[in-house]
C-alpha cells in the first residue's frame, strides 16, 4: 500500500521547472487560457519562435543584456513591431515565473519597447468601395453580404475586428435603448490577488441611428435565425479573426 501511495505521489508533484521549456510549458497550459483568444494564438506563435533560443536555458540565466540580444535580432529578422510582441510574451512568462518562485526579477523589466512607427498606408474610400463591391462575387453569397455587413458596422461603430465578430446576435445588455455597448477585448487583466480575468476600462456605447439599426437587422436576417453572434460564417458559428480574414471559418 505504501508503495501506491508513493507512486500516487510522483504523479501529482509539480515538475520542477528547470529550464525555460519547461516553465514555457507551465504557462501554456495554467496561464495562457486566461487571456484572449487572439493573444493565445500569438503568444503560442512567440513561444514557439523562442524555444529554439533559449529554451535549454535555467530560467535564471536569462539576463536583460540576453533578451536585449534576442529583441535586437527578432527586430533584424521581423521587424521592431514583431520584436516588441516577442518581448512581451516573454515578459508576461518571466513575470508569471516570478509568482512559481523560479526567478525573483523580471529581465524583461529592464529594456524600453522599441520605437514602432507609425501606420502610412489607409484604406483609401475607392479602395473600400471595391472591396464591399467585390465580397458577394469573390465568396459564398451568404459570406459575401456577412462580409459588408462586419464593413459597415466597422465604419458605422470604429471597433476592432475582435469587438465586432464578438458581438452577439441578440443579447438586450449590449443592444440597448441608448446603442450598441462595446466592452473592448483589450479592457481585460489579470486581477492581481485572485488571478481572474476582469474588465477595466471604459464601456463603449455606439449611439443608434436608421444606419446602423438597419445594418444590425440585416445582419440578423442573413444566415441562421439561432446563432451566438451577429457576424457568422454559413454555419452560424462564429468568426475566428483568422478565419473571418481568410474565409475558412
Amino acid at each position: 500500500m505504501s508503495e501506491m501511495y508513493g507512486a500516487l505521489k510522483d504523479l501529482v508533484t509539480p515538475r520542477p521547472l528547470r529550464t525555460m521549456n519547461d516553465v514555457f510549458d507551465k504557462f501554456l497550459l495554467e496561464s495562457l487560457p486566461a487571456l484572449a483568444v487572439r493573444t493565445q494564438s500569438d503568444y503560442r506563435k512567440y513561444i514557439e519562435r523562442l524555444r529554439p533560443v533559449i529554451g535549454e536555458w535555467e530560467p535564471s540565466e536569462l539576463t536583460s543584456g540576453d533578451v536585449f540580444d534576442i529583441r535586437k535580432a527578432l527586430a533584424d529578422a521581423s521587424g521592431v513591431v514583431q520584436a516588441n510582441r516577442h518581448i512581451s510574451c516573454l515578459s508576461a512568462v518571466m513575470r508569471e515565473s516570478i509568482g512559481w518562485k523560479v526567478i525573483t526579477t523580471n529581465p524583461c523589466r529592464e529594456l524600453k519597447r522599441l520605437h514602432e512607427p507609425e501606420r502610412d498606408r489607409y484604406v483609401d474610400d475607392a479602395e473600400w468601395l471595391a472591396v464591399y463591391e467585390l465580397a458577394p462575387k469573390v465568396m459564398h453569397e451568404m459570406s459575401g453580404a456577412i462580409m459588408q455587413c462586419a464593413m459597415d458596422l466597422a465604419t458605422m461603430t470604429g471597433q476592432r475586428e475582435g469587438d465586432l465578430l464578438r458581438l452577439p446576435s441578440h443579447d438586450k445588455r449590449v443592444y440597448t435603448q441608448d446603442g450598441i455597448v462595446f466592452r473592448p477585448g483589450k479592457s481585460k487583466r489579470r486581477h492581481p490577488r485572485h488571478g481572474q480575468i476582469v474588465e477595466t476600462g471604459k464601456t463603449v456605447i455606439i449611439e443608434w441611428s436608421d444606419e446602423l439599426r438597419a445594418v444590425v437587422d440585416r445582419a440578423r436576417s442573413i444566415g441562421p435565425r439561432m446563432r451566438p453572434t451577429l457576424i457568422c460564417n454559413e454555419d452560424g458559428e462564429p468568426y475566428t479573426e483568422s478565419g473571418f480574414r481568410t474565409g475558412t471559418d
